[in-house]
């Protein structure tokens, strides 16, 4: 398994303002060596939880989200988390954060419904857009914009490019309509502010 199929993704969650937290560590795995780098499922989940008065001071790990069909799909989850993980004491919070920056790092954009890398996320003032002429309601392609205008222009070229001159046409004389959809960016922290450790401990 080549290092560069492998990432990962990383959030917290509180439930209401008394109750445990929760961190979240996807294991990823590309999904199809025919595919780009950006094309990936997730395997498995780590999870800890911590106390309300101690937000960052994780315990509990345990592994969940498996999803597993077969022992095969059950060996992918396991390679990936023991190809991130090797060697790890997942009670040490340092020795999981050294292990996850050996690895990229992704996060999971509602705006494409896709895993992204965090170096390659698209700025928040940009929205998803989408070809919007067919009864169906279905459309011909996807851009990120920052409004209808620079929408349209995106969808021509793209449509141009994909050789979708029969659609290109048809959304021209419906008056080239676009749909916009208002998720927004996801927030990224710095991989540090998830955890409670010492400045002089990180190297």
């Amino acid at each position: 398994m080549k290092k560069s199929a492998v990432g990962y993704s990383i959030t917290k969650s509180q439930d209401g303002s008394y109750g445990h937290g929760h961190l979240t560590i996807n294991l990823l795995l590309v999904r199809d060596p025919f595919y780009s780098s950006d094309h990936f499922d997730r395997e498995c989940s780590l999870e800890y939880q911590s106390n309300h008065d101690s937000p960052l001071d994780w315990y509990g790990a345990s592994f969940h989200n498996v999803g597993a069909r077969s022992l095969e799909d059950l060996k992918k989850a396991t390679d990936v988390a023991t190809k991130i993980f090797a060697g790890v004491y997942l009670g040490n919070m340092q020795e999981v954060l050294q292990a996850l920056r050996n690895f990229k790092r992704f996060v999971y954009d509602k705006r494409i419904n896709e895993y992204v890398e965090v170096e390659s996320l698209v700025p928040a003032t940009f929205f998803a857009y989408f070809d919007n002429y067919k009864s169906t309601g279905r459309c011909t392609v996807r851009v990120m914009a920052r409004d209808d205008d620079e929408a349209k222009r995106l969808i021509a070229k793209d449509m141009a490019a994909n050789n979708y001159h029969t659609e290109l046409v048809a959304w021209i004389e419906a008056g080239q309509p676009v749909r916009q959809s208002y998720d927004n960016a996801p927030e990224v922290l710095v991989l540090e502010d998830y955890f409670e450790i010492e400045e002089e401990v990180i190297e």
